[in-house]
């Protein structure tokens, strides 16, 4: 009721300063009805615009008084204060010249500094907002021309820094990747050849799906390569081909029936890419409460998602349910890769030479080896989970919240994702002599 109560006063209050708080709430919220309020509110300053509601994002981002660099400077007292969207952090140099990591004590409860604090927060909202805007505009196939999209993102201080590592096709032409010029920007291709488009050329963000395999991995090779790395899966999006029985039935799909879920996690995420209706739980079985889809319209098509609820009591009673449960823990756990595991072997394929533990280290169909001084360990590519060699034995370990895989360049983001949590598993387990931890050195010699 309080979310809703202050979207409905930014609603009284319209104007284009309203934009910046509602696009972040679309990020935060997962609550259907104040994502519904949200899109009204948002569809109402666009039309008061004259604009379409993705139209009006692209012109309201907020700079918060950035550089082009991506930095804003204040003189504060003595030291010099940076706010930067790398990171974002703040920085400090004092007047003897030097960059410290806090404020100096003189200038920590001058006002102009916790001004900079309250925008260093704003900002850090503001980001994961502008990343999933331009995840939405690739899978919606949205269009520009190029000095829309030089002006909208690669001139932009906060979406630049996304924009300029994704790949940009020309309308039924090649892909590129932008570089800046004396002059502006051209696009470059992973041979380096270059073009500087006409401003109205139209273009949009490539996706592998409209690629071959062999172009897909020329790309792929050329992020590992110079260091790019993208806000999200864009070269390492996983595609899924349709399969001859998807073929035959033509408007549905049993791909993933059977799959438990944990539903208080999957309806987040659904009412956060946009998906609707999801709502089932342990009520009227009679009536179909224990089962319902999520829906979502997407280019023309819409999709949908059944879903049901699996009855806790029933599988503690019955034996035979049990063991189906376990049969699916130990499928997902150690079975064959899905397409999204394919695509993280993909990545750790191009990963390995360039680790520290590469001599470590082996790939198999669906685990990564890694060699200890204790053990040898077969870590899972989908699940994550791990079996010790040579009889098998699973081994626990739950990730800590900061994982450091080794400070290995990762091609795209995951915000602690599956391939973080593989990479840091394994330069753990590399050195698995000089873990300390109770909890898994009783699993290392038990």
């Amino acid at each position: 009721m309080l979310a809703n109560a202050a979207v409905n006063v930014l609603a009284r209050r319209g104007g284009l300063e309203t934009v910046a708080p509602l696009a972040r709430l679309q990020v935060k919220v997962r609550k259907k009805t104040v994502l519904n309020n949200v899109a009204r509110t948002l569809d109402a300053v666009a039309e008061e615009a004259g604009l379409a509601r993705e139209q009006l994002l692209d012109r309201t981002v907020p700079a918060f008084g950035l550089g082009p660099d991506g930095v804003r400077e204040e003189k504060i007292g003595d030291c010099l204060v940076r706010l930067c969207a790398d990171g974002p952090a703040l920085r400090f140099v004092n007047a003897a010249g030097k960059t410290v990591k806090t404020a100096p004590q003189a200038v920590r409860k001058d006002p102009a500094l916790a001004e900079l604090k309250t925008t260093l927060k704003e900002l850090k909202q503001a980001l994961p907002a502008e990343r999933f805007r331009l995840e939405r505009a690739l899978v919606e196939e949205r269009m520009w021309r190029w000095h829309q999209v030089i002006e909208f993102f690669l001139d932009h201080p906060l979406t630049g820094p996304y924009a300029r590592t994704l790949i940009w096709q020309i309308l039924q032409g090649p892909a590129w990747i932008p570089v800046r010029t004396g002059d502006g920007w051209e696009l470059t291709d992973p041979q380096g050849r270059r073009i500087q488009p006409n401003p109205d050329t139209p273009v949009l963000l490539w996706h592998p799906i409209r690629e071959s395999a062999d172009d897909v991995r020329v790309w792929r090779d050329h992020l590992l390569e110079h260091g790019i790395r993208q806000p999200y899966k864009q070269a390492f999006r996983e595609v899924y081909l349709l399969t001859p029985a998807e073929e035959t039935t033509g408007t549905f799909s049993n791909r993933f029936a059977g799959h438990t879920l944990r539903y208080g996690q999957v309806k987040a995420l659904l009412n956060q890419r946009g998906w609707t209706d999801l709502s089932i739980g342990h009520w009227d079985y009679e009536c179909d409460g224990d089962q319902d889809e999520a829906v979502k319209e997407l280019s023309g098509w819409q999709a949908r998602w059944g879903m049901h609820v699996v009855g806790v009591a029933s599988v503690g009673l019955e034996a035979q349910a049990v063991g189906g449960h376990e049969d699916y823990w130990h499928s997902y756990g150690f079975g064959e890769l899905t397409e999204t595991a394919r695509t993280r072997r993909d990545a750790l394929t191009r990963l390995l030479p360039r680790l520290t533990i590469t001599d470590r280290c082996a790939l198999a169909d669906r685990f990564l080896l890694v060699r200890g001084d204790l053990r040898t360990y077969k870590i899972h590519l989908g699940s994550g989970n791990i079996l010790m060699e040579p009889n098998d034995a699973y081994l626990c370990i739950v990730p800590g919240r900061d994982r450091d895989p080794g400070s290995v360049f990762l091609p795209f983001e995951e915000d602690g994702g599956m391939l973080s949590v593989i990479l840091s598993k394994a330069f753990l387990l590399a050195g698995d002599a000089a873990i300390t931890g109770p909890s898994i050195t009783r699993q290392l010699t038990g």
